[in-house]
């Protein structure tokens, strides 16, 4: 017997319970189950092995975090995405403030412009300045610029357009 409750039909010289294999801890690795969701998500950012991206733009990063429901929750968004935007027009006092005032909403002590302005430079150490021309990243290895060896389908960057659009 396999499972309680299951028979199997193997003839009795096969030892069944040999044959079965405990992968209960490949389950719990993190991105197990990521792998096995790949045709559900689209990836317009990566961090791990070869960096690809920028993924956002920051108007689209400050949109997608201004549709949730209360403070804390756009905080949270802002900064969870903020390693998936590059952007050379964050570079500017204003982006600064938001990143700043996200930080100290979740908690954040110090000299949180600081980081923040550090975040929004040329010398952070995802993507930089990114120049973005018709909601593309011009940026060799961006998923979303139709150059790119990573390029997406065309589907595929009109549906990302779309739900950072909406």
């Amino acid at each position: 017997m396999i499972l309680p409750g299951y028979a199997d039909t193997f003839p009795d010289e096969v030892d069944v319970a040999a044959l079965a294999v405990d992968g209960w801890h490949l389950a719990e690795r993190p991105g197990f189950w990521a792998a096995h969701w790949r045709e559900q998500f689209i990836e317009i950012a990566g961090l791990e092995g070869h960096q690809r991206g920028p993924g956002l733009s920051w108007p689209e990063l400050v949109a997608v975090a201004g549709r949730q429901p209360d403070r804390v929750r756009r905080a949270q968004t802002l900064l969870l995405l903020a390693p998936a935007f590059g952007d050379e027009a964050a570079d500017t006092p204003d982006a600064v403030s938001v990143l700043s005032d996200a930080m100290r909403t979740l908690g954040a002590t110090g000299d949180t412009a600081k980081l923040a302005t550090l975040a929004v430079s040329d010398e952070v150490v995802f993507w930089g300045h990114v120049p973005w021309v018709a909601g593309v990243p011009d940026m060799d290895y961006a998923p979303r610029n139709p150059a790119s060896p990573f390029a997406l389908s065309v589907a595929e960057r009109q549906l990302v357009t779309e739900l950072l659009a909406s």
